[in-house]
């Protein structure tokens, strides 16, 4: 079902996303709005942040939803699905994915011609006040033009099938992306 119908049902979600994040602690740092799902890259900064960020999206986007479009019910199917990024590599990946999601799904040609992702903030430098700088991306260069034509140039190629094949599964079934290590318990 699409959760997002018309220019303002972005501009609505947009600015509840927002919100969110002026109340709990959670930082986002790539996402993109399709017109039945979207995808956040998120640091939330206590335990449960994340749960709360999207119980709160989700109730008010539905609220939202249900007054605009006389209806009823959740605006999500499910539980949001969620997957730890733990690898510089897979962390770029993902925010790869994010922002070129638009141009896999042929919504776009290209993803400066997509408005509902973060790939202006990061490609572009235009202002988003949505995204907080993750520092693995102001790791790219040390002028914010110099992490723009890094990023664009890195956006420049398509995800290689196998590693997009890897972030679906992550996508699709959770878990953790990349190499975590338990700490051996001291006996």
């Amino acid at each position: 079902m699409d959760i997002f119908r018309r220019k303002d049902d972005y501009e609505v979600f947009a600015a509840l996303l927002r919100h969110t994040l002026d109340v709990v602690p959670l930082e986002l740092h790539a996402y993109v709005f399709m017109r039945n799902h979207f995808h956040l890259l998120v640091t939330p900064r206590e335990l449960n942040a994340l749960e709360r960020a999207m119980h709160r999206l989700d109730f008010q986007y539905a609220q939202y939803l249900n007054g605009r479009y006389e209806r009823t019910g959740a605006a999500f199917e499910g539980r949001y699905r969620s997957t730890l990024v733990d690898t510089e590599q897979y962390w770029y990946a993902c925010m790869r994915y994010v922002e070129l999601n638009p141009v896999r799904a042929g919504i776009a040609a290209d993803p400066r011609g997509y408005p509902w992702s973060s790939y202006g903030r990061h490609a572009l430098g235009e202002h988003d006040p949505l995204i907080t700088p993750h520092p693995l991306y102001l790791a790219l260069a040390s002028s914010p033009e110099g992490r723009e034509r890094a990023w664009q140039t890195y956006c420049a190629e398509a995800l290689p099938p196998s590693e997009l094949e890897v972030l679906r599964q992550a996508v699709h079934l959770g878990g953790v992306l990349g190499k975590l290590t338990v700490p051996e318990e001291n006996t």
